[in-house]
């Protein structure tokens, strides 16, 4: 493919008179006969000896080959149910069936989307099957997929705790934090993308990794790259207790689903000083007690409610 080079007079990028081509140079070539996907239904032979032009249609050819193969579209479209949906379901336990029956079903529906269109692969009409905007039935909108059911990556989960706290990113530090949870962007070795099976990034490591990250954010540290208000969220949502800031939480991030236990769990936590000994924040002052709101509040995302979508 010729190298994008932009010399003064060049045609602009976004000029629709302007395209890009193949460069075909025989002598560095194979010339032989190509067979693509042998011995099976989508078999391909690609002819010897094309000279000139027709040279190029190997190239074209492959590249339509590769698009128009039916892993294409199911490794597309399980990714895409796996982001949005559930985790219940990859390519191998589609093809054994194994896969929960609502999300063969999907799965089915998505791949007809993919094939309905006259150009295969319109990505809005395959998502406007998965996600059903207008009768909103299926498994996007089933209570268990709507409630928690699936495990954020490193990338959701650091966007989800800035955006809890109303965080503003500060330094240039956070690509490192996401590293540290196992997601360094644009560096995976193989061309298929990151997992999008949440179950995937819970190891011990991450695991770990991610409690320290919402800790350090909660207390404006400086290896979490980011700096938000309690006493502005205080102030502006009219929170004047510890009960009231974890109920504003629970609101929040968990839909009002959290325990008496968990709520029990945190209120300890608030009114207990670094020794282990009962010591009511309510006695506390200035930047003590808010220090310990603070800690409070990384604790809440350090939950295991929180690691959930």
């Amino acid at each position: 493919i010729i190298a994008r080079n932009y010399k003064p007079g060049s045609i602009p990028l976004t000029d629709p008179l302007g395209t890009w081509t193949f460069r075909y140079r025989p002598d560095q070539h194979n010339v032989d006969e190509k067979v693509l996907f042998g011995n099976t239904a989508n078999e391909i032979r690609i002819s010897a000896n094309l000279s000139g032009s027709a040279g190029v249609t190997d190239a074209i050819t492959v590249i339509d080959a590769l698009v128009a193969h039916p892993s294409t579209s199911e490794f597309v479209i399980v990714k895409l149910l796996n982001k949005f949906v559930s985790d219940q379901i990859s390519v191998e336990t589609y093809h054994n069936r194994s896969a929960p029956k609502p999300l063969l079903d999907l799965m089915d529906k998505a791949i007809s989307a993919w094939h309905a269109t006259p150009r295969p692969g319109h990505i809005k009409t395959v998502m406007e099957t998965i996600l059903d905007p207008d009768q909103q039935r299926g498994p996007f909108w089933s209570p268990i997929v709507a409630h928690q059911s699936k495990i954020k990556t490193p990338l959701e989960f650091i966007n989800s705790c800035y955006r809890a706290l109303d965080a503003e990113v500060i330094g240039e530090n956070l690509p490192n934090r996401l590293e540290d949870m196992g997601m360094t962007p644009f560096q995976r070795d193989d061309p298929d993308g990151y997992s999008e099976l949440g179950y995937e990034w819970m190891d011990t490591h991450g695991l770990l990794e991610r409690l320290r990250f919402c800790q350090e954010l909660a207390v404006n540290g400086r290896g979490s790259a980011g700096r938000w208000s309690l006493e502005k969220l205080m102030r502006d949502q009219r929170l004047a207790t510890p009960e009231a800031i974890i109920d504003y939480f629970d609101q929040l991030l968990f839909q009002g689903e959290l325990t008496d236990r968990r709520k029990a769990v945190l209120l300890e936590f608030v009114n207990t000083n670094d020794a282990g000994q009962a010591d009511r924040v309510a006695n506390l002052r200035g930047s003590e007690r808010v220090h310990r709101l603070r800690q409070m509040v990384g604790l809440i995302l350090s939950t295991q409610e929180f690691q959930f979508q």
